[in-house]
């Protein structure tokens, strides 16, 4: 294949990419994906309480934006992910435009960012947007 076509290709999928993206966000409310299997965190009072009282329990806290296109593609991977390990690990949303303490806690330079914190410490994360297999790895590995 002569390298003017691969650049056209690579081009072409890349634009393809952005369009979907735009159109995912158009064509989406706008509003914040709402699960009623993901706790939000409504501020750093209420974050550094779900340390304290975690134990030894697993933590996979989701840091977002509502303008995030990937991060309204992850939501749904996440909730069905806390449903299925409701008994083993404790799921929380964060949006970081409204507590930026807490995205400051974890350093958070890109976004979706997802921690997976035991015992205090962040034991595993995943940054952008993960195919379901990827998050559930992490949380398995960490139990």
């Amino acid at each position: 294949m002569k390298t003017d076509n691969k650049k056209w290709i690579i081009t072409a999928v890349i634009a393809l990419a952005l369009f979907a993206g735009l159109y995912y966000q158009k064509s989406s409310s706008g509003s914040a994906y709402v699960s009623s299997n993901l706790t939000l965190i409504a501020d750093a009072g209420q974050f550094k309480s779900i340390l304290e009282n975690s134990n030894d329990r697993l933590l996979v806290i989701d840091l977002y934006a509502d303008w995030c296109a990937p991060c309204k593609v992850i939501a749904p991977i996440l909730d069905n992910l806390a449903e299925k390990y409701s008994g083993n690990a404790d799921f929380y949303r964060v949006n970081v435009d409204q507590n930026s303490a807490v995205a400051n806690f974890f350093k958070v330079g890109a976004i979706p960012y997802v921690v997976y914190v035991k015992n205090g410490v962040v034991v595993d994360a995943l940054t952008g947007a993960n195919s379901a297999a990827a998050y559930e790895s992490k949380i398995t590995k960490n139990l």
